[in-house]
């Protein structure tokens, strides 16, 4: 009934799709970061919202190796209150495993690496690269 946009689509290993953006409609704050799953003719199978009082935004999502989910965004709910960057870890149902905020800034992109771990890249005011290990760590 608000605004809702899409920032990324990925192919799941099931033939379906996963996608992240954000939304006004749903959820907890003025803006959340938004989770959806479909099957491969785009049906809706689940949809979760992340966020809290602020403003919540999802721009990239990946299908993990243990058939979960990484989205990396921005977030003024958590963290310093300001835009950080947010990685937000799910289990293959969309439910939230771990989160990790960093500095001020916009997660652009973010994928997994051969040893498990994350690799996010985005803006702060100049171009920034950071690689965490499985469980969000830097």
């Amino acid at each position: 009934s608000d605004y809702d946009w899409g920032s990324s689509v990925q192919p799941t290993v099931d033939g379906g799709f996963i996608i992240t953006g954000s939304t006004t409609s749903f959820g907890s704050g003025r803006t959340d970061v938004w989770l959806i799953k479909t099957d491969f003719q785009g049906n809706e199978e689940w949809n979760r919202t992340f966020g809290g009082g602020g403003d919540d935004r999802g721009f990239s999502v990946q299908q993990t190796v243990d058939g979960g989910f990484i989205i990396t965004g921005e977030t003024g709910s958590f963290g310093s209150g300001r835009a950080d960057v947010w990685l937000i870890k799910t289990d293959g149902q969309g439910n939230e495993e771990w989160r990790k905020t960093f500095g001020e800034g916009w997660g652009r992109s973010v994928q997994q690496t051969v040893d498990g771990g994350f690799i996010v890249t985005g803006r702060d005011g100049d171009v920034f690269l950071f690689k965490t290990n499985e469980l969000g760590n830097i």
